[in-house]
């Protein structure tokens, strides 16, 4: 499980993005992959104080052909604000893999 230091900082979100790529998993038509996401805020309370300008938190999980990053699927499209600093917690899936590798 990943978890980050409740004070890490991040320069962009290219920086962000290349943080949190996992290593390739081999795949093909036959094959099961499940995971699953828990994600949150240590804060809930802070975090509503620095959305209250309007600003916003908005990701979600891709899952990309390690040979051209193409993307194969999205799950999770979550948006933090100031109405919404719920945490998920476990939310499991399965991915359908028929057609990969074609």
């Amino acid at each position: 499980m990943l978890r980050l230091p409740i004070l890490t900082r991040f320069n962009s979100l290219e920086d962000i993005n290349s943080y949190l790529v996992t290593n390739p998993i081999p795949l093909n038509e036959n094959s099961t992959l499940l995971y699953s996401v828990q994600y949150g805020l240590s804060d809930s309370v802070a975090a509503i104080n620095s959305f209250r300008d309007g600003s916003k938190i908005n990701f979600r999980v891709e899952i990309l052909d390690g040979a051209n990053s193409e993307i194969l699927g999205t799950s999770d499209n979550i948006t933090y604000d100031s109405a919404h600093v719920f945490n998920y917690d476990n939310i499991s899936y399965q991915l359908n893999t028929q057609g990969i590798g074609k």
